[in-house]
């Protein structure tokens, strides 16, 4: 009788010990879904939160205001001719920005034709201060590759407007794709003046604000990784034969 009591008293005790597991591990089962839900949820959230600030920040404000202030200009002037293609010009700009900003990505052939416009607005209203060109390797196909829209403008910005326009002669800008394994590469070069001068002229300035669309963006590119690439961006000087900066290059890689 006593050991058949013993038995049943470690039989209880063993049942506990079993449900008690049982029930720590469906605890850490649930806290585990929980937390990783309160993760994709603060992800999303986070997300939100950059392509709203992506979005008030998608071009530049000051463009906007010279570029109409321009084409007033040319109106007043009466350079008519010159005042409807800078018109035409920034009529189609802001149409694609505003078609794009409903789309999470884009055609890389939409994104380019986007950065064209925008070069050729800067132009017109520069003077002409700068050039530029577009090349890409042969086996890229623009309409199957996908972006985020305007995510190669803020960089040509800052080139033009750091690099390129404190130059005394005109300057120039070089944009190449090409194809990587799985990915493909955006390079940007540019003549200008290079970081260090740039920097240098901003504190001369007490110009203290950053480009506020190229740190949203190398954001959103860090976004982009996937398991086979990791999107990054590398800024780097261009140098001449006697080691002195000639320019600055940005090399964006992205996901194909």
């Amino acid at each position: 009788a006593i050991s058949i009591a013993f038995l049943i008293e470690v039989s209880s005790k063993n049942r506990i010990l079993i449900y008690s597991g049982i029930g720590i591990i469906i605890a850490l089962i649930f806290f585990i879904i929980i937390n990783n839900r309160h993760r994709k949820l603060i992800q999303i959230k986070e997300k939100i939160e950059l392509e709203q600030k992506l979005l008030r920040a998608q071009m530049n404000p000051h463009f906007l205001f010279n570029a109409l202030n321009s084409i007033q200009s040319l109106i007043l002037t009466d350079d008519k001719k010159l005042a409807y293609e800078y018109h035409v010009k920034f009529s189609k700009l802001m149409r694609m920005i505003l078609m794009h900003s409903r789309e999470d990505l884009i055609t890389l052939k939409d994104e380019i034709d986007t950065l064209k416009l925008y070069m050729d607005i800067e132009r017109l209203r520069t003077d002409n201060k700068f050039s530029y060109k577009i090349d890409s390797d042969a086996n890229i196909d623009f309409e199957s590759i996908k972006v985020p829209g305007l995510l190669i403008q803020p960089f040509v910005e800052n080139s033009i407007w750091h690099g390129l326009m404190n130059k005394e002669e005109p300057g120039a800008i070089e944009i190449k794709v090409t194809g990587l394994p799985n990915a493909i590469k955006i390079s940007i070069f540019d003549d200008g003046i290079g970081r260090e001068k740039a920097e240098k002229i901003k504190a001369i300035k007490k110009e203290s604000n950053k480009s506020v669309g190229v740190e949203l963006t190398k954001k959103r590119i860090d976004n982009l990784s996937t398991k086979k690439v990791k999107s990054q961006v590398q800024i780097s000087d261009i140098l001449d034969i006697n080691g002195n900066c000639a320019g600055t290059r940005v090399d964006i890689i992205l996901p194909a």
